[in-house]
């Protein structure tokens, strides 16, 4: 895998390479610099890429899924309140 195809790899990922050499703790600039060619690639390095990307997109989704549903939940629990105040059930702060 040429330096390019990584590079478009983590573009097309959505992530940036800062949040990618993160991933695979080291420093932004040297990711820059092994994708321009000024420094080697060690064996493994395109695999650690790949899997960081993977790993990147995984937590992505989990978060977004946990997300959504906390959202919901504060939507179903809106709309439980509401409901219970149009009842006469509400409880307001007055009189206590």
């Amino acid at each position: 895998m040429t330096p390019r195809t990584i590079r478009e790899r983590i573009g097309g990922s959505g992530f940036s390479q800062a949040a990618v050499a993160r991933e695979i703790r080291i420093d932004p600039s040297l990711l820059s610099r092994r994708l321009n060619g000024r420094r080697r690639w060690p064996a493994g390095f395109e695999a650690d890429i790949l899997a960081a990307i993977e790993r990147l997109t995984t937590a992505e989704a989990a978060a977004r899924t946990a997300r959504d549903a906390v959202l919901r939940d504060r939507e179903r629990l809106t709309l439980v309140e509401e409901n219970s105040v149009t009842a006469g059930n509400g409880v307001s702060g007055a009189g206590r």
